[in-house]
């Protein structure tokens, strides 16, 4: 019985060094959180030339960098960090417009912040929208 307790204990003392020069296991750390993605439908609102109105129009916007609207609008989007620039392309391409801005939690830029927006008419104005059920 002696003999074969000193045998277990040969062998787990030989197998000590394996297990102490094992690498540790690192501790599960918390998720981080995604980037906001840019996928969705939104509603616009746009000061134009310094006029005020509600741009009611379903943006939709795809992870694909292109979108649409309910107008028939073709839209391409690039993003560089928080910073986002649309293109807006009428229907029939006679008309072309320029949205650049910030990504926010709820959609891009905001009332107090505003984006710039311009158009191949040399029109200008502000706008930002608001991801819908957000």
């Amino acid at each position: 019985m002696k003999r074969l307790f000193a045998v277990v204990i040969g062998v787990l003392m030989l197998g000590a060094p394996v297990l102490a020069a094992a690498p540790a296991v690192a501790a599960p750390t918390a998720p981080t959180r995604a980037a906001t993605g840019i996928a969705g439908n939104y509603t616009w609102w746009v000061r134009w030339s310094g006029h005020a109105y509600h741009y009611f129009a379903t943006v939709d916007l795809y992870r694909n960098h292109t979108g649409g609207d309910n107008h028939g609008d073709t839209i391409t989007w690039s993003r560089e960090g928080r910073a986002i620039s649309l293109t807006f392309t009428a229907i029939d391409g006679t008309s072309v417009t320029h949205y650049t801005g910030t990504k926010t939690r709820k959609g891009f830029s905001k009332k107090l912040q505003p984006g710039i927006v311009t158009d191949d008419e040399g029109g200008s104005g502000n706008w930002y929208a608001f991801l819908n059920g957000a």
